[in-house]
C-alpha cells in the first residue's frame, strides 16, 4: 500500500494496472455511504453521477482485463456484453503489447503461444 513518501517506479513500456477492482467496489461503497450522509446541491450531484459512470466503466474494464489474464473467455465475453464500453478501454493495453511483439519479432525472437498473451504477458 502506498504511504507517505512512497515512491512507484514503472518501468517503460508497462501496461500492469495499480487500480485493482476491490479499489473500485471500496470507492463505490464509500460513494454510497457519502451520499447517503450528505446534501448535495445539483451541481454536485451530477458531478457525482459522472463519477459513478465512471467507476462502473472502471469496473468493467479491469473485470474484463481480469479475464482476460486469466484466460477465461467465456467470462470475458460476458465482461464485454454486460458493458460493451470496456471494450474501448482495451485499445491502449492492446497497442502497447503489440508494439512490444512487433519489436521482439524485429530482434528476431519470442513468438505468441496464445492470443491472451497480448495482455497476459505482464502477469
Amino acid at each position: 500500500e502506498p504511504t507517505v513518501g512512497y515512491v512507484y517506479h514503472i518501468r517503460t513500456g508497462s501496461i500492469s494496472r495499480v487500480l485493482e477492482l476491490h479499489h473500485v467496489e471500496a470507492m463505490t461503497s464509500a460513494d454510497a455511504a457519502f451520499a447517503a450522509a450528505y446534501p448535495m446541491d445539483s451541481t454536485a450531484k451530477a458531478a457525482f453521477a459522472r463519477r459513478g459512470r465512471s467507476l462502473r466503466k472502471a469496473a468493467s474494464f479491469l473485470s474484463l482485463v481480469q479475464h482476460i489474464k486469466a484466460r477465461a473467455p467465456l467470462k470475458a465475453i460476458g465482461a464485454a456484453l454486460r458493458d460493451p464500453a470496456a471494450i474501448g478501454h482495451l485499445s491502449m493495453p492492446i497497442a502497447v503489447r503489440l508494439r512490444r511483439v512487433a519489436a521482439q519479432v524485429r530482434r528476431g525472437g519470442g513468438e505468441m503461444k496464445h492470443a491472451g498473451d497480448l495482455i497476459a504477458g505482464d502477469r
